[in-house]
């Protein structure tokens, strides 16, 4: 079974706020939220935020979470290749600051079914729409 790694894409600005992934969420921000979900899932030492955002970078900073810093504005497709050369022996769980109602007890089950199916490709949360 290959380490798991959490990657978490985040912005300080987004087509969702002008605070991006730093919105307010209760008493704290998306982000921090789904750092706090994501820790307790699979240890904080196993978290890393995707990001180009020096105000990102200090948040995590300050909550001792490691930073993959983009250098340049990229594609999605371009972060993920990223990650995949960098992480070449993990699996990775992309987790998006947007999505907090995913909660710990549903990310441990998307992990299990993930792990017992053993695909070639990855899994990624999403909601359909019209």
């Amino acid at each position: 079974m290959n380490k798991l790694v959490c990657i978490i894409p985040a912005q300080e600005k987004n087509n969702y706020s002008k605070d991006g992934d730093l919105v307010s969420w209760g008493q704290s921000n998306l982000l921090a939220w789904k750092i706090s979900q994501l820790s307790e899932v699979i240890g904080a030492k196993n978290i890393f935020i995707s990001t180009s955002s020096k105000k990102i970078i200090r948040f995590a900073n300050e909550k001792k979470i490691k930073v993959l810093k983009r250098t340049k504005i990229k594609t999605l497709g371009d972060v993920f290749r990223e990650a995949g050369n960098k992480f070449k022996k993990c699996d990775i769980l992309w987790a998006n600051p947007t999505s907090p109602f995913i909660s710990p007890k549903t990310i441990k089950k998307i992990i299990s079914v993930y792990r017992k199916s053993r695909p070639k490709d990855g899994l990624v949360t999403c909601v359909k729409t019209n």
